[in-house]
């Protein structure tokens, strides 16, 4: 992503010399520059919260504050109630576990969701909490923003809706004309759709 560079290119080892040297320094650089500000949590048999707080509380101690917590993605994630839940129970259980996480470690949490494939025959406008899969109703009611980002596979268009969450809800659709998903860049966004709704 900070290189810009053809992700394909990168992943198949085609890249020129040139910019095979270019890629090599920026990841240099970028490892350099984040080595004391990104932390990992990994674990083969998968990881819950209270995990990922503990590790926040070990780093704290250590005079490290986190700010932001990236899970990818919520569905992977052990509920901790997980012996007791069947697959449903346990992703709705999660947006709940993911809240409770960020106010206990007072930092924001970002995670991705996975649609149920039905949504993808509709258009972005038509996207409700309904066509979530397992977590609709928990997101909607424990996430302070829910995104929905799609990409229009006859237009190629890349677009970001907002979905309901404790926020309310946001009716402008984010359009991204630039995008390059082959070098990991979303490019410059701009309203497409603002709508008002009386008495909303």
């Amino acid at each position: 992503n900070f290189t810009e560079l053809d992700y394909k290119s990168i992943v198949n080892k085609t890249l020129s010399d040139d910019d095979s040297k270019y890629y090599r320094a920026t990841v240099k650089d970028v490892i350099s520059e984040y080595k004391d500000n990104f932390y990992m949590v990994y674990n083969r048999n998968g990881v819950d919260v209270k995990q990922i707080e503990m590790y926040c509380d070990n780093l704290r101690k250590s005079g490290i504050i986190i700010d932001d917590i990236y899970i990818d993605y919520l569905t992977l994630l052990n509920s901790m109630d997980d012996h007791k839940k069947s697959d449903v129970e346990k992703f709705m259980a999660l947006p709940k576990e993911v809240r409770q996480l960020s106010q206990k470690t007072h930092t924001r949490v970002f995670s991705a969701g996975q649609l149920d494939v039905s949504a993808v025959q509709k258009e972005i406008e038509e996207i409700s909490l309904d066509d979530m899969h397992y977590v609709k109703n928990a997101l909607s009611q424990e996430a302070t923003n829910v995104l929905f980002l799609g990409l229009d596979t006859n237009t190629r268009k890349l677009k970001i809706k907002h979905l309901l969450g404790r926020n309310g809800m946001n009716l402008e659709i984010y359009e991204f004309p630039t995008y390059d998903y082959n070098k990991v860049y979303l490019g410059d966004d701009r309203v497409a759709i603002k709508e008002e709704i009386d008495g909303f």
